[in-house]
């Protein structure tokens, strides 16, 4: 086999992998390590495991007294009409685990 068909079929191997994997990291990444990480993981229980990687989870200013830090959470999903969801969330922790709050914001 030529050097050439080598590296086509790593680069192809390699594409496959990346492509296979997310549905099998997803529980193992995403944990209840951080607010965002918690906020991952619910969107990969949602059923959405290539969404839990590529959502952008930024803080929002607000922080609420009882709930804690808002959270701006935006990803694409291939189930809603429009596909771009964006929502805020709350992720306020409770013993060990953080509850995941979610909503479409005022």
């Amino acid at each position: 086999m030529s050097k050439k068909k080598k590296i086509l079929l790593l680069v192809f191997l390699s594409v496959a992998v990346l492509i296979a994997l997310p549905p099998f990291l997803a529980p193992v990444v995403h944990g209840q390590g951080s607010p965002e990480s918690a906020l991952r993981a619910s969107i990969y229980q949602e059923g959405h495991p290539y969404q839990s990687f590529f959502a952008r989870i930024s803080e929002n200013e607000y922080v609420d007294a009882e709930l804690g830090q808002l959270y701006d959470v935006k990803w694409f999903d291939f189930n809603s009409p429009t596909g771009d969801t964006s929502s805020v969330c709350y992720a306020p922790k409770q013993d060990d685990t953080y509850m995941i709050q979610c909503g479409t914001g005022p």
